[in-house]
């Protein structure tokens, strides 16, 4: 799965809700976890921004009654692309970040503002660890899958590095977790 595809969805544990942790516990709400690339290419955000509003009005539409809640890591690019459009559907969403550091190391000056918005919407906000680098990216990305339904994927389909989405994909199809990958065409990493 290269650049250029068709948005898809690639379930791989029944309908949207599948049989993950959500779905066993006996949640209320759909809990719907991102996971995409940061470094989308310009005019790739608008493209990939259209591919999540569309996925998240079938899967609020497919889920009824029952309200849905966003899981996000909020990095820059495909999770806050998701959690503006969480928010634009009248949902909820919490934040995993990787530690209280993430901010100063990972997001850049222009786009604090962006996060900062964010982060105040934010039902609750909880760490993986104490300092952020790959380990604790890793970590965050289990505790989204340990709360998620349904995984958002935004992601070309390319092998990656330590707890990036290639790898996220992976750990939620071992898990039983539905995977909705999203890569409209035209889309591209930077």
């Amino acid at each position: 799965m290269r650049g250029g595809t068709a948005t898809r969805s690639a379930d791989t544990s029944g309908a949207a809700g599948g049989t993950g942790p959500g779905a066993a516990s006996g949640h209320r709400e759909l809990r719907i976890g991102v996971s995409g690339h940061i470094g989308l290419a310009a005019g790739s955000d608008r493209l990939v921004r259209l591919a999540l509003r569309a996925a998240l009005r079938e899967v609020h539409r497919q889920a009824g009654r029952r309200p849905i809640h966003g899981l996000t890591c909020l990095a820059e690019g495909a999770d806050q692309l998701f959690a503006e459009e969480i928010v634009a559907v009248g949902a909820t969403f919490d934040v995993v970040l990787p530690a209280p550091d993430y901010r100063s190391r990972c997001i850049r000056p222009v786009r604090r503002p962006a996060f900062d918005d964010l982060l105040a919407l934010a039902r609750s906000v909880s760490y993986a660890g104490t300092v952020s680098g790959s380990r604790t990216y890793a970590e965050a990305g289990r505790l989204i899958l340990d709360r998620c339904d349904l995984l958002f994927a935004v992601w070309d389909g390319t092998e990656g590095g330590v707890g990036g989405t290639a790898e996220m994909v992976a750990e939620a199809n071992r898990r039983g977790i539905t995977v909705r990958v999203i890569w409209p065409p035209g889309a591209a990493r930077r």
